[in-house]
Order: C-alpha cells, then structure tokens, then sequence
C-alpha cells in the first residue's frame, strides 16, 4: 500500500515538472499594467493605461469590473484583448452613483497578475 501512495505521489511531481523547469530555464513573467487612468468626459469612460514591459510584443490587455455589493468579478465588454493602451467602456450601462472597481492584465502566452485600480464612482459633482 506505501508503494502505491509513493508511486502517485511521483506521477503528480513529474506532470508539474514541465510547468516549473520552463519557468526557471528563462520562461519571461509578464509584469502587470500600471498607471491606470479612467477618463470621465460627458458619457464617454475612456481607460489609458502603460505598458509595464514595451519590449514584449504581441501582449494584449484585458479589463474586469465589479461593482458595489457583487463578489464576482465580469469581464469589461469592449475591453478583451486588446492591442493599445487605450479603452472605451462607454457602452457599459454603469449606475453613475454606483461604485466601480476594475482589474487589468497583460496577456501572452501566460498572464499578469491583476493591477486592481482605486474604485471610483463614475458621477462627479461639478463645483458650484
């Protein structure tokens, strides 16, 4: 019975041995976005953001939101895989009053880690 449990345990260690022997011999980590900027003009949510890494090519970008009160987090339409640096999430049917929090990666072959942008409430009072 020991045999067989040692016997597993091995096959387990030898299917993730790939995963961590390609990392170590030089695999490149994608750094996360930084510098989020959530541009607020009339009704256009425009988001800008900077490259963490700009000599990795081919790297897309991918935004999720959530809102107040909600555990999940929903992929922002619009703004999957894209190319740029730049996002319009206009045609997202936000609750001015509510608030919002949204996540970025960058994507390749592998992904970030999520760049958690301050949340924010999308109506701003203008000054009197």
């Amino acid at each position: 019975m020991m045999v067989v449990l040692l016997g597993a345990t091995t096959l387990v260690l030898v299917a993730v041995a790939p995963w961590v022997l390609s990392a170590a011999a030089g695999g490149k980590n994608l750094k996360s976005p930084q510098k989020v900027e959530v541009d607020i003009i009339d009704d256009n949510f425009i988001l800008r953001w900077n490259r963490s890494d700009e000599s990795v090519g081919n790297v897309t970008f991918s935004f999720d939101y959530q809102k107040t009160g909600m555990d999940n987090w929903i992929k922002l339409s619009g703004c999957q895989n894209i190319t740029s640096t730049k996002c319009n999430f206009s045609s997202l049917k936000l609750n001015v009053y509510e608030e919002i929090k949204l996540r970025i990666r960058a994507e390749k072959e592998n992904t970030s880690s999520w760049y958690e942008v301050d949340s924010f409430t999308p109506f701003r009072k203008g000054k009197d």
